[in-house]
């Protein structure tokens, strides 16, 4: 792979080294796999060998993601080479905690809330069921941390972009 962008991919614990050429082929784990992504209208279709999969990509700051496939959330962590080093050296030199946003990402009915004030949540822990577009969706936690405030309640109507939880998230271990 000439010119190839490389990032290293971590969510749930797992983490995988995925490399983008020029020419869009992917690798992962210095692996190619016959894959090809389609953009429109704010969603997109990845098709992985001969299985398509819609998904929608949520940017929560510069380095974290949601990513729904299948009515599912998965939180993931993209770096390039220098930030991944970057962050490993702030993260040693610092121990900070800081308040993480859990934020809808369409307009949609609140079906459940699956934690409350002061439980304690891994990434990847379902936060929230919202129902968007007829398709209940569960919103799971991008981070470690601990539940601090719940801001909607069961069959209450929300925006895009509303906050519904407050997680007080330890930014390094």
């Amino acid at each position: 792979m000439n010119a190839a962008k490389k990032y290293a991919a971590s969510s749930g614990g797992q983490t995988a080294d995925i490399e983008i050429s020029t020419d869009g082929r992917l690798s992962l784990n210095g692996t190619e796999i016959e894959s090809r992504l389609v953009e429109a209208s704010g969603f997109s279709m990845l098709r992985i060998g001969s299985i398509s999969y819609n998904v929608y990509v949520q940017k929560i700051d510069n380095y974290r993601y949601n990513i729904w496939v299948k009515h599912i959330v998965i939180p993931v962590t993209l770096e390039t080479p220098l930030s991944k080093v970057l962050n490993e050296v702030v993260r040693s030199h610092t121990k900070k905690v800081s308040e993480f946003d859990v934020k809808a990402p369409m307009p949609g009915l609140i079906r459940e809330v699956l934690v409350s004030p002061g439980d304690h949540v891994e990434p990847g822990t379902p936060l929230i069921v919202l129902e968007a577009m007829k398709m209940e969706n569960e919103i799971r936690s991008a981070v470690q941390g601990t539940v601090k405030l719940i801001t909607v309640k069961k069959q209450e109507a929300v925006e895009k972009d509303q906050m519904l939880i407050e997680i007080e998230a330890k930014t390094d271990e």
